[in-house]
């Protein structure tokens, strides 16, 4: 499960070439294809991969506070979804998240005509194997029980809590109060 993850959150797949058309399913480079024509995306892929090598592998449907999400706003599933994965490893479920494990951070270049977007494609390890305490506050399934959670959290919970980024939980902080996203 970790070379698939590092290998796969190492593919600069915004600049690779594809081809035009769509190639047979079977070839590693249609997964390429996919996700540049919004056919596929990186959790399809890392399925595909861990199916390969015979480790058990879900795609979790759900919604996510992702880069469109405003402090405070509802998650709606049309403009909030998302898919990532969860492996079986020894006999415990665990999560991983591929495509936001693929861009470490985002560089933004302002100038008074224009802004620029640079993706940096860097493996964050904040996505491999997350306990799911910590994924809750930006991945919200569609099933309660792929929260992984001993109480699963509703849909209004996950709404209103406070919106932590993986770096929050990296530095190894936690909230014991104000965990509402707006107070």
């Amino acid at each position: 499960v970790r070379a698939l993850y590092r290998w796969i959150t190492a593919q600069p797949v915004d600049m690779m070439l594809a081809p035009r058309n769509k190639p047979s399913t079977n070839k590693p480079i249609y997964h390429i294809w996919a996700i540049k024509n919004s056919e596929g995306n990186y959790s399809q892929w890392f399925s595909k991969l861990c199916r390969a090598a015979k480790i058990p592998c879900v795609i979790i449907h759900g919604r996510l506070k992702g880069s469109s999400y405003q402090v405070g706003q509802s998650v709606f599933e049309d403009e909030h979804y998302g898919e990532w994965n969860a492996v079986l490893i020894d006999g415990v479920w665990r999560f991983v998240d591929a495509y936001w494990g693929a861009f470490k951070s985002q560089n933004r270049l302002e100038s008074r005509s224009s802004s620029h977007k640079t993706l940096t494609y860097t493996c964050d390890e904040n996505y491999f194997l997350t306990d799911p305490s910590e994924m809750i506050y930006s991945h919200y399934p569609e099933v309660p029980e792929w929260q992984l959670l001993q109480y699963p959290w509703t849909i209004n919970k996950f709404e209103s809590c406070a919106n932590t980024k993986d770096r929050f939980f990296e530095l190894g902080m936690s909230l014991d109060s104000h965990k509402k996203c707006v107070i």
